[in-house]
Order: structure tokens, then sequence, then C-alpha cells
């Protein structure tokens, strides 16, 4: 685990450059990773981490919701080879939904193919999510 962060977004854009530090694999593989909200040793606020990279492999990476924090988004990429567009894929949207439906509603993050990182906050942005800036 990475962190920790002031701001879940800050866990984002660490968790995205510790994956495209390890010599751009981004571009032939998915990974991902949870943004995990716990509160300070003297309970006095909360802070951000991000959960440990999980390789995708060549396909689409698959991560388990861990059930003993707070989760606070799902953060993935998209690999060049696999995807030409910096869009969230049907899987994305349908995995949204059923953790919203199932769980609680949080953002998913995705690393495109162009370096860029965009966030799906409703359903409503969908395919393109919405541009989020590097710092």
């Amino acid at each position: 685990m990475m962190g920790p962060f002031d701001s879940p977004l800050a866990a984002v854009r660490a968790g995205f450059r510790a994956i495209i530090a390890d010599n751009n694999k981004q571009n032939y593989r998915e990974f991902g990773f949870w943004v995990i909200m716990k509160h300070k040793a003297d309970n006095k606020g909360v802070e951000f981490f991000c959960s440990d990279i999980v390789d995708g492999g060549s396909g689409e990476v698959e991560m388990t919701l861990p059930n003993e924090f707070g989760v606070s988004a799902n953060c993935h990429t998209h690999p060049a080879k696999r995807y030409s567009t910096g869009n969230f894929s049907t899987n994305d949207r349908n995995n949204f939904v059923n953790l919203r439906n199932k769980q609680h509603a949080m953002p998913f993050y995705l690393l495109t193919p162009a370096g860029q990182i965009s966030v799906m906050n409703d359903e409503k942005d969908f395919p393109g999510g919405q541009p989020v800036a590097w710092t």
C-alpha cells in the first residue's frame, strides 16, 4: 500500500505515476488499484492510500473490492495495444453501475493510452469521462 496522501485525487495521481514509472508497462498491460480512506491514528481526520497495484496482463484487470477498508475510488489503465480511444469501455460502465447498485457509488479513474487521466462520476460521463489534471 502506498501513502498516506491528503486527498483521494493525490492518491489516484500517485498510483498512476507508479504504474508509468515501471517502464511504461501500461502501454502493453492493464493495471488497477483502489484508493482507500482510513482514519488517522489520532482520529483527527482521514488520509488516503493506494492499494497494491494489480496486473491484469494483456486482458482486463480483475480486482476484488476490499471489505475491510473505506474504498474511495477504482483506478485502472487501458493499454494502447488494446484500446485505440481514451474512453471507458462498456465493461467499465457495467462495473461502475454494478458497484454503485451493490455497495456504494464511487468514481472510476482511467489512465488513457495517451497518458491522460479521466474520471467517471456518473453514468452520464460514459464513455469519454471528464478530464483530470495531473497537478
